[in-house]
C-alpha cells in the first residue's frame, strides 16, 4: 500500500490535489483509519502531519464494497473530514512568475498562444 502512494502529488503544493488523489487512493485500496494515519505521516512527515491528525481519528474501514452504500457512512464521514483538513492545511500555491512570463511570440498565432498559456496556467495553478 505504501507503494501505492508514491504517484500521490505533494500536499505542501495543493493539499486540494493530493485530497482529490488520496480520496481516489481510499476507494482503490480501502485503508483502514490506522492503516491511513500511518501513510500519511511517511507522506507528510511529522510536522505536516500534525496539521491534519485531528481529522483522522477513530477506527473505520471501508464495510461494504459498494463505496455508496450506507454502511460506510462512518468511513466516507472520516475522509470527508480529512479532505476538509487537508485542503485547509496546506492551500494551493500559485507559480505565478512561470505564468507571467509567458509571452506570445512574434510568430505565434492567437490561438497557438492561448493554447500554450492554457496549459502552462493548469500545470502552475494546480487547484
Amino acid at each position: 500500500m505504501l507503494d501505492a502512494t508514491a504517484h500521490l502529488p505533494d500536499p505542501t503544493v495543493s493539499g486540494t490535489r493530493f485530497s482529490d488523489e488520496l480520496l481516489i487512493f481510499c476507494k482503490e485500496f480501502s485503508p483502514t483509519t490506522h492503516e491511513l494515519r500511518r501513510l500519511l505521516m511517511k507522506k507528510l512527515g511529522p510536522a505536516a502531519y500534525s496539521k491534519v491528525r485531528s481529522a483522522c481519528q477513530g477506527e473505520a474501514r471501508q464495510a461494504h464494497p459498494f463505496w455508496g452504500n450506507d454502511e460506510n457512512a462512518e468511513y466516507r464521514n472520516v475522509l470527508s473530514n480529512l479532505m476538509t483538513a487537508l485542503k485547509k492545511a496546506f492551500p494551493t500555491k500559485i507559480n505565478t512568475i512561470k505564468i507571467l512570463e509567458c509571452r506570445q511570440q512574434p510568430d505565434e498565432t492567437v490561438t497557438n498562444y492561448y493554447t500554450r498559456l492554457h496549459l502552462l496556467f493548469n500545470e502552475h495553478s494546480v487547484a
